[in-house]
């Protein structure tokens, strides 16, 4: 089988696992870490807190993947997600 990176920045993308029906992978990462000076404003929790994101596996190699919050770090959930 052909590996293909889904995701690519400067940040930290980690602890990822696939849904049953293998559509759609779930992962930790840094992506939405305030950048450095940015005021803290998720009620005292710690900034680099890895947040849970969810990406939709493309069935075409040259269809970029949708990824999405599922859980950030703060004490609210950003909402469900219907892929």
């Amino acid at each position: 089988a052909e590996v293909t990176r889904l995701t690519e920045g400067p940040w930290t993308d980690t602890h990822c696992q696939w849904s049953p029906n293998g559509d759609c992978i779930v992962f930790s990462s840094t992506r939405d870490k305030p950048k450095e000076g940015v005021p803290q404003t998720d009620n005292d929790l710690d900034p680099g807190y890895f947040a849970v994101f969810l990406a939709k596996v493309p069935k075409a190699k040259d269809v970029p993947a949708v990824v999405v919050t599922v859980v950030a770090s703060r004490i609210d959930l950003a909402g469900h997600v219907n892929l």
